[in-house]
């Protein structure tokens, strides 16, 4: 790229050169998006893809690698029927079920997750967007996160309190667990060893 080309004050540059300022430079830079498989994508949702596509965008035209990210949370659960589904009555049987196992009453998708994966995936290529789709109900059921959660339990998730004790450090993680999450509050006390407490459910 030509030294003398005019800097573009476009938000998406903007926050581009502000991630290789802040960063610095690496071989690539990973952008990630991501939302809840969970209904009919609108444009709130298109608004979060774009606007990390144009991040990704504007690294790739300073000559930059990057790998996108587009995250489907679907191991999340289903928390209401949409009005607009026929079979309301079968569909109130998988309330708070991980959206994964809710069938796919419009369609022969593998489930009703799927179904508006599915969906998303075939439109984005209309407008240029082509992201690094990764599933997250396999992901937890393969284990694939569970180093990195021992890792993040025993090294790295711990902060010092100000009120407390310099040997007392807590925090707060979410924890996968089958088919829901839950926020564990961690204690550490070198005298009395680690304890954990569960402090509320997130998903039943």
């Amino acid at each position: 790229m030509s030294n003398d080309r005019p800097k573009s004050t476009h938000w998406a540059d903007i926050n581009a050169d502000k991630i290789i300022r802040e960063k610095g430079k690496k071989d690539h830079y990973t952008c990630a998006s991501g939302i809840t498989p969970s209904g009919t994508v609108h444009i709130g949702n298109f608004r979060e893809i774009i606007s990390v596509d144009l991040v990704v965008r504007a690294l790739r035209d300073k000559g930059e690698n990057v790998r996108f990210i587009y995250s489907w949370d679907d191991y999340d659960v289903f928390r209401k029927v949409p009005k607009n589904m026929p079979q309301q009555e079968l569909l109130e049987t998988y309330l708070r079920k991980p959206i994964t196992l809710v069938p796919d009453v419009l369609g022969d998708s593998e489930s009703y997750a799927a179904a508006n994966e599915k969906n998303l995936e075939e439109l984005l290529p209309i407008v240029g967007v082509k992201p690094e789709y990764i599933y997250q109900a396999s992901k937890y059921r393969n284990s694939d996160y569970a180093e990195g959660i021992k890792t993040a339990g025993t090294q790295g998730c711990y902060k010092k309190t100000a009120q407390r004790k310099p040997d007392f450090r807590s925090s707060r993680r979410l924890v996968p667990r089958i088919g829901f999450l839950q926020q564990v509050r961690l204690r550490y006390d070198k005298s009395n060893g680690m304890g954990r407490r569960i402090r509320r459910v997130l998903h039943l």
